[in-house]
């Protein structure tokens, strides 16, 4: 039985061929957590031989196309009262740990969600935000990242366990088990899609590996979510475009379809399209971020920087430190003339 005061984590993982990321992550999890447990679904380079090296039991799951199958499988193998799950390419910071474990104690909560802050090198999402909004210590890491709150800690309790060949979450469970939750502020830091972290060969097959299972899944699942999964992995706009004005007349009520139609004519420099659709899309989700960030883009780039102005200004009143309205309402000033004020504007401290 836990004590009272203590928390103590089985970190559970799967892993395939990661012989670049396990000995920094098996070495730099190992005194944060009581026991790990990794389970290697079909590795042929040298990952196995580095987890034998550390003194971890070796697991093995014959690989079945699902990622949930692999989870559970590593889940059924932990043995203390808590589990975290983690991937390869994946950090958590020693003083979170620590953090993690006091907001735990003190919120006695059955299952906690976790900040991933997933690295990138490009700045065309419109949920980016600056590499400079973390600590200075990951300042040269990425250009920037995105985040996604994700429940990555639980009770060991039976029933507990993943859904979803692929993007498999554990929310399901928690909630059909009447679980207790709470979000906290500690960050997970994924390197997973960065330069530094896999070259582009390397990315390209992670990725049509993604794309060919979400597919077969979408056939299996025609649900919105997996359309969504689906459409995301899309790099041919045309096709996003086409896929996603079907997917604004089949489910209106998903505002993500919204943002995906308009990007892609935006994209596709049909900017007039664009703003059309971000309307149409506004009318359904009034005051959607996204859908008015995209609108305030194509305002600009279509000649109709003032208009474009008003958006941003009371984008930034609610959110002064969103990079992508700072950077539309930094063109709407240049374009409209307004140099000397977009130069302030630019030096301002956020």
């Amino acid at each position: 039985m836990e004590k009272p005061g203590t928390v103590e984590f089985s970190l559970c993982g799967i892993y395939k061929n990661e012989e670049k990321n396990l000995e920094k992550f098996i070495t730099h999890h190992f005194d944060s957590v009581e026991e790990m447990v990794l389970v290697d679904t079909g590795s042929t380079d040298r990952s196995n031989e580095i987890v034998k090296t550390h003194g971890l039991e070796y697991h093995f799951f014959r690989w079945t196309s699902n990622f949930s199958e692999a989870r559970n499988f590593s889940l059924s193998l932990a043995a203390k009262p808590w589990i975290i799950v983690l991937d390869m390419d994946e950090l958590v910071l020693k003083e979170d740990f620590t953090r993690l474990k006091e907001i735990m104690n003190c919120q006695k909560k059955d299952a906690y969600s976790l900040r991933q802050i997933n690295f990138t090198d490009t700045v065309d999402d419109l949920n980016w935000k600056s590499i400079h909004t973390l600590p200075p210590t990951f300042h040269s890491t990425a250009a920037g990242y995105i985040e996604s709150p994700l429940i990555r800690v639980f009770r060991n309790f039976k029933g507990v366990c993943f859904h979803g060949a692929i993007h498999e979450l554990v929310g399901e469970s928690i909630h059909r088990l009447n679980l207790s939750g709470f979000i906290t502020d500690i960050p997970i830091y994924h390197f997973g899609w960065i330069a530094s972290a896999r070259s582009d060969t390397e990315k390209q097959k992670k990725k049509k590996a993604y794309v060919e299972l979400i597919k077969r899944e979408w056939e299996k699942d025609p649900s919105p979510k997996m359309a969504f999964y689906y459409i995301s992995t899309l790099d041919n706009h045309e096709e996003k475009l086409r896929l996603s004005f079907k997917l604004t007349h089949q489910y209106p009520e998903v505002k993500q379809f919204w943002e995906i139609m308009s990007h892609s004519a935006a994209a596709l420099k049909q900017y007039e399209r664009a703003i059309s659709y971000a309307e149409k899309g506004l009318e359904l989700h009034p005051g959607h971020v996204p859908l008015l960030i995209l609108k305030a883009r194509c305002l600009n780039e279509t000649g109709q920087p003032q208009q474009a102005l008003d958006i941003v200004e009371g984008l930034l009143m609610k959110d002064a430190k969103n990079p992508i309205s700072r950077l539309e309402k930094f063109r709407s000033l240049v374009l409209l003339k307004r140099k000397d004020e977009a130069n302030a504007f630019l030096k301002e401290p956020v």
